[in-house]
């Protein structure tokens, strides 16, 4: 598209001109992301260039941080990962007024960052910033562990969503909703599932047909309806935004994989893989290597395993549980006894819960499964058959037949 320019005219002079300033860096800011979701990734990173020197230009703490948080969260890190820490520290220092914190990780410094602007937001009755930063909390914690937090984020989402009467945010507080509930193994996903269901046919927004096809799809995929997933995956919804959404194209072939390998058709599943590069995937060796493993072939596996070595999170937050289940996966069928310690230590602590990815785009089945695969690879056959009638029964609970069928 031609350039865009938020800030048309002259600027005010004197007090207005910093608010002024401000709301064109937030404009700037949203621009962009819309703009990079379309595709159009050199006019969006000219304005979140621009929304960089207008925050750094006003010193607003609070604005630095929240352009720090979205360009983080986006995965645009400018010159790459350095830049990323150090800005982000840059905006650490300037929310908090400490300095010491060039040790802490992007990650780290985005959650901290976003405890913060939470924090200013609640002090200044400002539902906007506050709508932002509850977003960028949920996103910053997201992974196994952190479903509890994020519940009472989708509920105070959906409330500040209603309060604004921001539809979008509400709807995806609700969306957001059930994904977290299945993770906690708890049956009532179901009925939070429908209520948005429900919620979004009502808005008749259209790009909530496709987020609805999604969710369908997911939904029919867990219960081992296979036919209707796959359906609700090759329907208009899909096949309208897909074409011009470089994120929607990558995560349309994601759950086409993600379905195929549920089903045991790893020859669909392969045929995937290779469009991935088209697609833009981010990590499509992560992919190769589950859909190689489930086929008892761990060599793609270990050579992913022994790349990633030196890192303890070798994937962005999204992306860690396909990760740790594809640890799990290698450790039980290499019967190696340090990845298996390895693979226990990372899954024990969620016990009970579910391997979601992806904000919850891909189910990877209950934890304990996994748990309960690696008890038999050390041969503990006790543990082994407790942890997978619990699996079993978890599966049992979510309606859950092809992972109860695994579990058995």
């Amino acid at each position: 598209g031609g350039e865009t320019d938020p800030e048309r005219g002259s600027r005010p002079s004197g007090p207005a001109q910093a608010p002024d300033r401000r709301r064109t860096a937030l404009i700037c800011l949203d621009l962009g992301e819309q703009l990079l979701h379309a595709g159009e990734t050199t006019e969006a990173h000219r304005l979140l260039d621009r929304a960089v020197g207008l925050a750094r230009d006003l010193d607003e703490p609070e604005l630095l941080a929240r352009v720090a948080i979205t360009l983080y969260r986006r995965g645009t890190l400018g010159s790459g990962e350095a830049f990323m820490v150090r800005f982000l520290g840059e905006a650490h220092r300037k929310v908090t007024g400490k300095d010491g914190q060039d040790s802490l990780s992007a990650d780290r410094l985005a959650q901290e960052l976003a405890i913060h602007i939470m924090a200013l937001a609640r002090d200044g009755s400002d539902d906007e910033a506050l709508a932002f930063s509850l977003w960028a909390r949920h996103d910053s914690v997201w992974g196994l562990g952190s479903a509890v937090e994020r519940l009472g984020l989708t509920d105070e989402m959906a409330v500040v969503g209603r309060r604004t009467q921001n539809l979008d945010m509400e709807l995806h507080a609700t969306s957001m909703r059930w994904v977290a509930l299945l993770e906690l193994g708890d049956p009532a996903f179901i009925d939070q599932y429908r209520t948005y269901i429900r919620a979004a046919e009502r808005s008749e927004l259209p790009r909530f047909a496709l987020a609805v096809a999604v969710d369908g799809s997911l939904i029919a995929s867990l219960q081992g309806r296979f036919t209707e997933a796959a359906d609700a995956l090759t329907g208009e919804a899909l096949g309208m935004e897909g074409e011009d959404h470089e994120a929607i194209g990558f995560m349309r072939c994601h759950l086409h994989w993600s379905l195929h390998l549920l089903r045991g058709h790893f020859a669909a599943a392969e045929k995937v893989l290779a469009t991935l590069p088209g697609a833009r995937y981010p990590y499509p060796g992560l992919l190769e290597a589950l859909t190689a493993v489930e086929q008892g072939d761990a060599a793609p596996a270990l050579r992913l395993i022994a790349e990633q070595s030196d890192r303890a999170s070798p994937y962005p937050r999204g992306f860690m549980p396909l990760w740790l289940r594809l640890l799990a996966q290698t450790a039980t069928i290499t019967g190696d006894r340090r990845l298996i310690t390895r693979a226990e230590d990372e899954l024990t602590p969620y016990t009970g819960q579910w391997v979601v990815s992806l904000y919850g785009c891909d189910i990877g089945g209950p934890v304990d499964l996994w748990l309960g695969m690696l008890a038999a690879a050390r041969d503990d056959r006790d543990t082994a058959v407790a942890t997978l009638t619990e699996a079993a029964a978890s599966a049992d609970r979510l309606g859950a037949r092809p992972w109860a069928v695994r579990s058995r």
